[in-house]
């Protein structure tokens, strides 16, 4: 049995607990803080405080399904898009299934009924967003290329 790849894309998350990083601060002793010349001396006298930060810092993965796909993205709008992914893979799973497949169309049909109807009094927007709809929409140039010109000999 084979195992599978490890993601190369694995996410993970450090989480601080504030609370107890500053219990741990607060029992350190800051005295010789005046005394520094430069910063090379502060990381050799603040080991103690670097410690404490990472005893009180966990990192844990990001599961696949949990990850966002761009920064943008807020958590409600990932669930909209597992749901429609989820609902695609069973109208892909049942091809037959009327109910499934309208389901799976309302929202599509809603939102084009949505934009007719914001746009009834402007004609070509109405027949741009039918195009649209239908996938009759085209993104050939719409200019007319020149004739070929034969000169004869």
């Amino acid at each position: 049995m084979k195992k599978k790849p490890k993601d190369s894309k694995q996410r993970t998350r450090i989480s601080l607990d504030y609370k107890q990083l500053k219990i741990n601060l607060k029992n350190e002793t800051w005295e010789c803080q005046d005394n520094f010349k430069d910063s090379e001396e502060a990381t050799e006298i603040f080991p103690e405080a670097r410690e404490s930060i990472d005893r009180c810092s966990k990192t844990f993965n990001i599961p696949r399904n949990r990850r966002k796909r761009r920064e943008w993205i807020t958590q409600g709008l990932m669930n909209r898009i597992n749901d429609r992914d989820a609902m695609f893979k069973s109208v892909r799973a049942n091809p037959g299934n009327r109910e499934l497949k309208d389901r799976y169309n309302e929202p599509k049909l809603r939102y084009y009924r949505n934009i007719i109807a914001s746009n009834l009094s402007n004609s070509k927007e109405i027949w741009r967003i039918i195009n649209e709809s239908s996938g009759t929409m085209s993104n050939a140039p719409t200019e007319k290329t020149p004739k070929l010109i034969v000169h004869e000999r």
